[in-house]
């Protein structure tokens, strides 16, 4: 797919000229998409009007744009200023990180050719070399070029904020582009500036990248008597003052000037057809002694503050020396020839991969794709290993030469606490010493073995091995045999082999015994070689250098190449015998051929979950016995076409986790792992600085210190803090006996006492109720019942942030608060509860209930938080907290239920992505082919009790209008699934239910029911995301309030909310999707995937989440 561009327009009362500028937009040409917004601040005038002209028009099928497709859009609401503009409107574009975006006033105009470049930058550089250009300067006066010339502008000047038109030249905004992830790192001081907002963030993006310039224009300044930029030049230099003094400002150029050469990078088109560009570095140091000379003979005259030289504006004030010394090239070449690139995130030597094999560089170009799931304690290390492994192993005449390579680049590996990377060599362990000098903690290897899985629990062990998948080189797709509706059929050959006998370097004589023992059998396809049809690729030009004529594809074997493929789509089962290593690439090539692997490599530890390895596949020992008996036990199998369509499915689920579009699952659940020591009310890092500190001065007696020190600790971080002294018995009575003591000022008791106060009101929320001493020992906690795994407490990655804020125990005697998620645990189990409860000091109970339906159909209160349950004459009374009675589930960006597990935002930022590139055209074309017109995955669900409303909460029970939606659906395309459909079977049996609906559904539904089991504003589940991302349109009922539409636009649901069910009915069969339809949906999935693509939004919200219980039970006991 062609690249988008992103552009926006803030306006106001721009009638007379926001038609020039959306027409220097919409007419640019080339092989690009365009996604323009315009975000209006209340025009008073008709500039509402010529918007929506120009969406009409551009969304008509008359429009007829010069490049792949114009998206546009606009909105109108009252802003702060420009930049606040700005900020809503990048926020409406939805740009991927490495997407470029510009914005263009709605006076000025965008160059023809513009967005070419941009595309051509895109293309050629990775975001880590290119991230931020411009061009030259370029005034448009009476719809005249009235200058247009080159403004060299360096990147040290942007960092000091010099570039002020007196210190330094501005940097033109019109026609400067910029990658979205440089924006989010650099915009974020902006948004209250009113004019100088543009200065202040080319100032924030020099800290993080380089500016580099072309001398053709871009982007056109369009002047007029009435604009800002000259009615209010003094107040957009009093703004930069603000931030920089003038006198900071001559500091800085003074600096820059004792710099030994000083130069700006320059972007150069290479040839007339403009498909090459390189970079040059030009030196302005002569420049820079210039402008220090002038600014010195302004200061010596006392000029006016704002006097600026004469000339200044000229090109020829500009020139700079064109000799060798002061231009030269720079080695920065295009993706496809860097060498090594480095972030806070990803670290890599980008080049030398093995091919065709290309586990380890498509592992890092998947985690470029997904570089926001990397936390900051974490680094994803890219190194072409195999091939060093080679090179090293067959003492290649050049092994030293990549030995140095590695010590060069182990020196650029940051120093952080988790450090990932992916090996696919055979070898990997026995030059281990790679890895160890590379300081890698995580080998994630592609024939890691059960021993290898089992070593990762001993605590001598300093490298984690963990499994993972191979590239499926010569079937990278799912194909057309492996589809659903084949899933049941047997094909020519029961089971086939093509490949080579063992030799010494194999780890068994399996490949032997299958030549030997089955080649005869008239039910298979047995065909033996002498070597790999890329060995002569891989092995006799990557490792020795060898080179034949008519280069790397004369080195492949098309031949057994294609014969290979052609058997393995006519095969009902596929034999993978381990080779040099356990793992093989025909297993996963096999699973994309809709092939049912046989695996025969006893060592081999597949990634991900083995109950669904042992659904999808058959296992069989690597032993000549077994090997014989293997034909009869597949025909066995293959008679029975249930199981043959629920292996085939099962292949599927790990094709949607571990193919090349998800290939690295595994590593990105391992990354929501890490959680940061320094993230924002952290208790673990609390308490080592707090405790560091403050147990020196226990030492010490010193009472005025401890209190100084604890003040600290509460301004820093006052949640962590106030946690950790109301756990902290030894440190709490310190405190208090420092309070009390005469020698303290008490101006500083007093500031200590504000300060926790302050900090009680943020950490627990201002509840009265809370304990007025400090407690000496977390709360202890006992999880009851068989509902107890369903509270926020169970789930593994919302635990990750207790920081020992409570104690778990066993057993109801032993603790302060008993915890379940349903109040009919405390039924069943009330016979252990109440010897507990007739203590003289006896727990508390509570129902954390993350399910509404269970609240407003069997369980209670729902609106209030003093429950109790009679049972036997017992009354038993607990404290009910829910979705209408805490804060525990008002989520902030992402839902709760979508952070109990860590397979929800990686599944979502995996699948979704599929569909980022997608045009109108392509998306529409996939939902009319779906076979499946509508789907509906829930359980059959009828009767009043399923339909209990409190319409004064606007809170509704969905489960019966929904089944009756999907029963009174018609027509052949309509699929449903769930207990009572077909059958009393749970789909929480499966061995992954989520995966299992997304395998069924994947490209093949146009509408997904997405309808939840009960509305309520904060209560969102997995149901409208799945649609997302397998490609549906999701069907909802949602009234004004409901969360969702700050998450998915209304305009993309098919919202039956208070329609009838025929009414409803009558919708999701009706719907006819178009172009705009398409483009909003593309659009919410690209939101959707940087939701669900960012670790620190996902972390911080756990951590609401656990913040919000841990408030909740303190106030309980």
């Amino acid at each position: 797919m062609n690249p988008t561009i992103f552009i926006t327009t803030p306006c106001l009362n721009a009638e007379a000229t926001i038609d020039k500028t959306i027409q220097s937009v919409v007419s640019q040409a080339g092989k690009f998409s365009i996604r323009y917004h315009v975000q209006d601040g209340g025009s008073q005038d008709r500039t509402l009007d010529k918007l929506q002209y120009w969406q009409t028009t551009i969304s008509s099928k008359a429009f007829k744009s010069n490049c792949d497709s114009v998206l546009f859009s606009y909105s109108a609401a009252p802003d702060a200023g420009m930049y606040d503009a700005l900020f809503n409107a990048m926020e409406e574009l939805c740009a991927p990180d490495h997407g470029f975006l510009t914005w263009i006033n709605a006076d000025d105009l965008l160059m023809p050719g513009a967005l070419s470049l941009a595309v051509a930058v895109e293309e050629q550089f990775m975001p880590d070399q290119l991230s931020w250009f411009g061009g030259a300067v370029c005034v448009v006066s009476n719809d005249l070029i009235t200058a247009c010339f080159d403004r060299p502008i360096p990147r040290q000047a942007l960092r000091m904020g010099i570039c002020d038109g007196t210190h330094w030249d501005f940097l033109q905004q019109e026609g400067t582009f910029f990658r979205k992830w440089l924006w989010d790192k650099a915009a974020r001081n902006i948004r209250e500036m009113k004019l100088a907002g543009d200065w202040e963030l080319w100032r924030q993006m020099a800290h993080h990248a380089d500016f580099f310039q072309t001398k053709s224009p871009l982007g056109a300044f369009c002047t007029s008597d009435q604009q800002a930029s000259f009615l209010q030049k003094s107040s957009y230099l009093a703004e930069i003052d603000a931030v920089l003094t003038p006198a900071q400002r001559t500091r800085h150029l003074e600096m820059l000037c004792q710099e030994d050469d000083v130069t700006r990078k320059l972007l150069i088109v290479k040839d007339f057809r403009g498909s090459e560009l390189s970079i040059r570095e030009e030196s302005v140091s002569e420049k820079l002694r210039d402008r220090r000379s002038k600014i010195r003979a302004l200061e010596n005259s006392k000029p006016s503050a704002r006097s600026v030289g004469a000339g200044e504006a000229s090109p020829q004030s500009h020139a700079c020396s064109r000799s060798d010394a002061a231009t030269r090239m720079v080695s920065f070449a295009s993706k496809r020839s860097n060498t090594r690139i480095s972030t806070s995130r990803i670290v890599s030597f980008d080049r030398d991969w093995q091919y065709p094999a290309i586990t380890e560089q498509h592992a890092f170009e998947m985690m470029k794709r997904h570089s926001s799931i990397i936390p900051d304690r974490a680094v994803y290390v890219a190194f072409p290993w195999a091939t060093l492994i080679d090179k090293v192993n067959t003492r290649a005449g050049d092994a030293a030469l990549y030995l140095n390579r590695l010590d060069e680049f182990c020196r650029s590996i940051p120093k952080k606490a988790v450090k990932v990377t992916v090996c696919q060599h055979i070898y990997a362990k026995k030059y281990a010493r790679f890895f160890e000098q590379a300081g890698i903690t995580h080998l994630f290897w592609s024939h890691a073995t059960s021993d290898d899985v089992l070593e990762n629990e001993q605590a001598s062990c300093s490298m984690r091995i963990l499994p993972f998948p191979l590239y499926p080189v010569q079937v990278p797709e799912l194909q057309k045999g492996a589809d659903l509706e084949e899933d049941s059929d047997q094909r020519k050959h029961l089971f086939s082999f093509v490949g080579a006998r063992a030799n010494r370097f194999y780890l068994s004589k399996v490949r032997d015994w299958i030549l030997d023992y089955l080649e005869d059998d008239p039910r298979g396809l047995i065909v033996g070689r002498n070597s790999w049809h890329y060995e002569k690729l891989v092995y006799e030009c990557q490792v020795q250098g060898a080179v034949e004529e008519g280069g790397a594809t004369a080195l492949v074997n098309e031949v057994a190449s294609n014969q290979f493929c052609k058997v393995l789509g006519n095969s009902t089962f596929s034999l993978c015998p381990s080779g040099t290593g356990p793992n093989s690439i025909r297993l996963w090539e096999s699973i994309a051929a809709g092939a049912i692997p046989v695996i025969l490599a006893d060592t081999w530890a597949p990634p991900g979950q083995l109950r669904l390895w042992e659904q999808a596949a058959v296992f069989c020992r690597e032993s000549p016995d077994e090997i014989r008996a293997l034909p009869d036990q597949l025909e066995r199998i293959a008679a029975d076409p249930e199981r043959l369509s629920q292996m085939r499915q099962a292949m599927r689920q790990i094709w949607l986790m571990y193919g090349p579009q998800s290939f690295v699952t595994d590593i990105q659940k391992l990354m929501l792992t890490v959680t940061s020591p320094v993230c924002p009310g952290s208790v673990g890092e609390t308490r080592r600085r707090l405790m560091d500190r403050a147990c020196r001065t226990l030492l010490n007696n010193n009472g005025s210190s401890l209190l100084r020190q604890c003040s600290t600790a509460l301004l820093l971080d006052p949640v962590g803090a106030i946690s950790q002294l109301e756990s902290n018995s030894s440190l709490s009575l310190a405190v208090a006996r420092a309070q009390r003591d005469p020698s303290v000022d008490s101006g500083l008791v007093q500031h200590y006492r504000t300060l926790v106060s302050r900090a009680r009101k943020r950490a627990f929320g201002g509840r009265s109720g809370y304990p007025a001493v400090l407690r000496k020992s977390p709360p202890k906690i006992c999880l009851f019942g068989r509902h107890s795994n369903r509270t926020p407490l169970s789930y593994e990655p919302i635990r990750r942030h207790l920081g020992g804020r409570l104690k778990f125990v066993d057993s109801p005697e032993a603790a302060d608060l008993i915890v379940s998620g349903f109040r009919i645990d405390f039924r069943d189990g009330i016979d252990s509860l109440l010897p507990v409860l007739d203590r003289s000091k006896p727990p508390k109970l509570a129902v954390i209930s993350e399910e509404p339906l269970w609240d407003i159909t069997w369980s209670g209160p729902f609106t209030g938080r003093n429950a109790s349950l009679t049972i036997g004459g017992t009354e038993i009374k607990y404290t009910f907290l829910g979705h209408e009675t805490s804060d525990i589930f008002k989520f902030d960006r992402i839902p709760y239920f979508l952070l109990t597990s860590d397979d929800f935002p990686v599944r979502y930022a995996n699948l979704m992505a599929r569909f980022k590139s997608m045009t109108a055209d392509e998306l529409m074309s996939m939902w009319k082919a779906a076979p499946i017109a509508a789907a509906f995955f829930h359980e059959k669900r009828n009767g009043e009790g399923y339909s209990n409303s409190f319409p004064e909460r606007d809170v509704h029970a969905l489960s019966a209008y929904r089944t009756e939606v999907a029963e009174y659906a018609s027509g052949e395309a309509v699929l449903r699934v769930g207990k009572g459909w077909h059958g009393e079977k749970r789909r929480q049996d499966l061995p992954d239910w989520h995966l299992d609906k997304l395998a069924q559904l994947d490209g093949r539904t146009r509408v997904l029911s997405a309808f939840e089991n009960v509305h309520q504003s904060q209560y969102v589940t997995e149901k409208v995301f799945d649609a997302f991302a397998v490609g549906a349109i999701p069907a909802y009922w949602a009234g004004p309030g409901h969360r969702i539409f700050e998450l998915v636009p209304r305009d993309i649901l098919i919202n039956t909310y208070s329609q009838s069910v025929a009414q409803a009915v009558k919708r999701i069969s009706g719907i006819r999707p178009n172009a705009q339809l398409a483009w909003h949906w593309r659009d919410t999935a690209r939101r959707l995937v940087a939701i669900f693509s960012e670790h620190e939004k996902i972390t911080l919200e756990r951590k609401r989440i656990m913040d919000a219980v841990i408030r909740e039970i303190l106030s309980l006991v």
